[in-house]
C-alpha cells in the first residue's frame, strides 16, 4: 500500500495487523497496489480532520483507501465485503472509501461523507 500510513503530524502510528493481511488480499485479488488517504491518525490531528472522538484511525483499524471512479469503487466494495468487512463510509467528493475493522462500533453500516 502507498500513501499515508503512520499519522502525517507526528510521523507516529501503524494499522493493526489484522487490516494490512485484509490490504493485502484486496491487493492480490485486484492486482494492483492501494493508495491510502489516511491510515492511523494521533487523536490531534484525528480532531484537526474532523474525526470523532472514538475514530478507528486512531486505534490503527482504518484506512481511507482513493477510489477515483465507480467501476473500481464497486470491485473495491465487492472484495471488502467478501473478506467480511462490516463497516464503509464512501466519499464521492474526496474520492475514497473508508474501511474499518473496529468492532465496539456499529457493524453493517455503509455511510456517505459529503
Amino acid at each position: 500500500m502507498k500513501g499515508l500510513i503512520q499519522c502525517p503530524c507526528c510521523n507516529q502510528g501503524d494499522i493493526d495487523p489484522r487490516l494490512k493481511f485484509i490490504i493485502n488480499s484486496i491487493e492480490r485479488e485486484l492486482g494492483e497496489e492501494l493508495y491510502s488517504e489516511s491510515c492511523y491518525r494521533c487523536p490531534k490531528h484525528n480532531a484537526k480532520k474532523g474525526g470523532k472522538e472514538n475514530s478507528a484511525h486512531i486505534k490503527g483499524l482504518a484506512v481511507d483507501i482513493r477510489c477515483e471512479n465507480s467501476n473500481f469503487r464497486w470491485k473495491l466494495v465487492n472484495k471488502l465485503c467478501s473478506l467480511g468487512i462490516k463497516r464503509f463510509g464512501i466519499s464521492f467528493k474526496g474520492k475514497y472509501i473508508h474501511i474499518d475493522i473496529d468492532n465496539t462500533l456499529p457493524q453493517m453500516v455503509i455511510w456517505g461523507y459529503e
